[in-house]
């Protein structure tokens, strides 16, 4: 008996990367869309809707924040093919699977329509997200960094929060945490979430990902450290350790896959590794 042409054992297609895909990218939009309607359904003033649907957008968009490397890192995970048995020329694969899930074969259309899908959500999600705030946050960037030379930034940051503008609009409230100079420092911790979860994906081997790795820990590091952005300087030394974890969990990592560290010694390396943990926090915050 061919199992091939069996009708007991006739392939069913279950929940792949393409479906999961469609939830992860379509349903934030809906929920977008479902929150302007409700807003839009209320009779209101034209001000008082227009500062409605400003506030449903900063919801929005601070929720899509918490999620958006993993949406992300679905999207781009989209165009990673794994290919197996090659030709006899060594000019082709004979058979090229998603990397992420065997189960789709990428010479499929089903493949090609999630690789075009997938392109769209680049333009939407990583790309288009930090965009769109940086863009909605630069209209009052004078607002938020008020160019007065003869005021100290203790009394620029007591005037941003009685200046009506900035009241009237929802969505500066991403810049209050940041002292004035740095307004747009949540587009730059979104980009850097970025890069450590969905750019890394365009490496192709370990000693690319970990170089890779290592180097935006580091110049993240660094910027944090020398910047101080934050408003609240136990935020700020709390963003620094996280910095530092990052770090030390890559170069730790490294070592296991080097080898350095078998058995015993692997166990040495981890509690000497929390420990210089406990210590890093003990310091910054002491």
């Amino acid at each position: 008996m061919h199992l091939t042409t069996s009708p007991h054992l006739r392939y069913e297609r279950s929940f792949d990367h393409f479906d999961a895909l469609l939830l992860e990218s379509l349903v934030p939009l809906f929920l977008l869309v479902g929150a302007w309607g409700l807003t839009s359904a209320h009779k209101m003033t034209k001000q008082a809707a227009a500062q409605e649907s400003h506030r449903v957008l900063e919801h929005w968009l601070t929720a899509l924040f918490l999620i958006l490397p993993v949406i992300s890192r679905r999207i781009c995970s989209s165009f990673r093919c794994t290919g197996y048995d090659w030709s006899d020329d060594k000019a082709a694969y004979g058979f090229s699977y998603l990397k992420t899930d065997s189960s789709l074969d990428c010479t499929t259309d089903r493949y090609w329509a999630m690789f075009a899908y997938a392109t769209a959500m680049v333009a939407v999600y990583p790309i288009g997200a930090p965009l769109v705030l940086l863009l909605l946050l630069w209209r009052y960037r004078y607002n938020l960094n008020p160019p007065f030379g003869n005021l100290s930034e203790v009394e620029v940051i007591a005037a941003r929060k009685e200046d009506p503008v900035l009241a009237e609009e929802p969505l500066t409230d991403f810049s209050m945490l940041y002292r004035p100079a740095f307004w747009w420092f949540e587009v730059y911790n979104m980009v850097r979430r970025l890069l450590l979860t969905c750019a890394v994906l365009l490496c192709r081997d370990l000693g690319e990902t970990t170089v890779f790795v290592v180097f935006v820990a580091i110049i993240t590091l660094v910027i944090e450290q020398e910047s101080k952005p934050y408003v609240n300087v136990f935020l700020s030394a709390f963003t620094h350790v996280c910095c530092w974890q990052i770090l030390l969990f890559v170069l730790y990592l490294q070592l296991l896959d080097s080898g350095a560290t078998t058995g015993d010694q692997a166990i040495w390396f981890s509690a000497a590794l929390m420990l210089a943990n406990v210590g890093l926090i003990a310091t910054i915050f002491m």
